[in-house]
């Protein structure tokens, strides 16, 4: 998930072992010309993604806590427990069990992969390109005791090299795959990890291709802010992505754009939390303390109390939330396409 603003105690701890300047200029050298650089940015999408997350991951932890997702949520729901519940719903629809072994695709910190442990008893290995997350997410785990049950490691879900054809239960991703350059080479890699009958689920962030218009200029303005604010080489459409997943070679046996549902049911849009009524407990999500953040920022580099980089960082988180607000109220965009797949049974000869 992305987009968040927070600043708090602590909101520069990973700087010390990363400086954000370089990283944030890469981000912006990617994204100098909306139509241009696409190839560019698939070609170097793992350290295109890994600068990102080196700028990005403080200010995730401190605005939205350590689970780096969107959620639909309920009108006497918390926007914390809507999260827990988005999570839990997935692991509901993978059919998680307690003696599973799991891995979680673009872990973030590990707060997913906490939050599932604890509601189904299972083991599950987190992996994560970026070096810092791992060590933040190692170091919760220690600190919340989930170091037994719960591991982050570093690696590139397109290759998934440290893990064995045919030896994992259950596989979920929320919101990470759009990380890839090639959504094809993620599921390639889930089908072989996969033992037979084996189950993979994920949420997709996905351009809804009933909606989208790719010659509509203010679509394509849009779907360029939630790009680059997000570190995302290209967004495709859901029925691309169920496309990648029969290609690899799963049978889909569930979709469901949460988005459309959620509306149905009259709970608050997932997008409503970077844009509603400042409250105590969603200010840092809001436009409104987007902006104070921003100022605040300015402030800290300009006394050299940040380090170089830091409001530069900040404007573009700034821009991913503008563009995913500007998507949600179109609805040309979800970052909740469900989709749940399971590799055949081998058939005997």
């Amino acid at each position: 998930m992305k987009a968040a603003a927070g600043l708090g105690k602590g909101a520069f701890k990973g700087d010390s072992k990363q400086s954000k300047e370089e990283d944030s200029k890469l981000i912006d050298e990617m994204f100098a010309n909306r139509d241009e650089n696409i190839d560019l940015r698939k070609g170097n999408a793992q350290k295109f993604v890994d600068s990102f997350y080196n700028i990005a991951t403080d200010f995730y932890e401190q605005g939205w806590g350590q689970s780096f997702h969107f959620a639909p949520r309920g009108h006497q729901e918390t926007f914390r427990e809507s999260m827990v519940r988005h999570e839990h719903y997935l692991a509901l629809k993978l059919g998680i069990k307690a003696d599973d072994v799991v891995l979680d695709l673009g872990c973030g910190i590990g707060g997913p992969m906490r939050n599932i442990c604890q509601f189904t008893g299972a083991n599950i290995v987190g992996v994560t390109i970026n070096n810092y997350q791992v060590q933040r997410g190692n170091e919760i785990n220690e600190e919340q005791g989930f170091a037994d049950r719960c591991l982050l490691k570093h690696g590139d879900f397109c290759k998934l090299s440290e893990f064995a054809d045919n030896s994992v239960d259950k596989v979920f991703a929320i919101e990470s795959t759009c990380h890839s350059p090639n959504r094809s080479e993620v599921y390639d890699q889930v089908y072989r990890v996969l033992k037979p009958g084996g189950k993979f689920a994920s949420y997709e962030w996905v351009l809804n291709e009933d909606r989208f218009n790719p010659l509509d200029e203010d679509h394509l303005t849009i779907k360029y802010e939630v790009e680059k604010g997000n570190a995302l080489p290209d967004l495709i459409t859901d029925q691309n992505v169920l496309g990648y997943f029969k290609q690899s070679g799963f049978e889909v046996i569930y979709d469901e754009d949460l988005d459309v549902t959620s509306r149905a049911k009259g709970q608050i849009p997932w997008h409503h939390s970077m844009m509603a009524k400042c409250t105590l407990e969603n200010f840092q999500h809001t436009r409104c303390g987007m902006g104070f953040t921003h100022c605040l920022v300015w402030i800290l580099e300009t006394l050299n109390l940040a380090p170089k980089g830091t409001f530069r960082t900040h404007g573009i988180l700034r821009l991913a939330a503008e563009g995913l607000v500007k998507s949600g109220q179109n609805q040309i965009f979800t970052p909740m396409f469900l989709v749940v797949a399971q590799k055949p049974m081998e058939k005997l000869i």
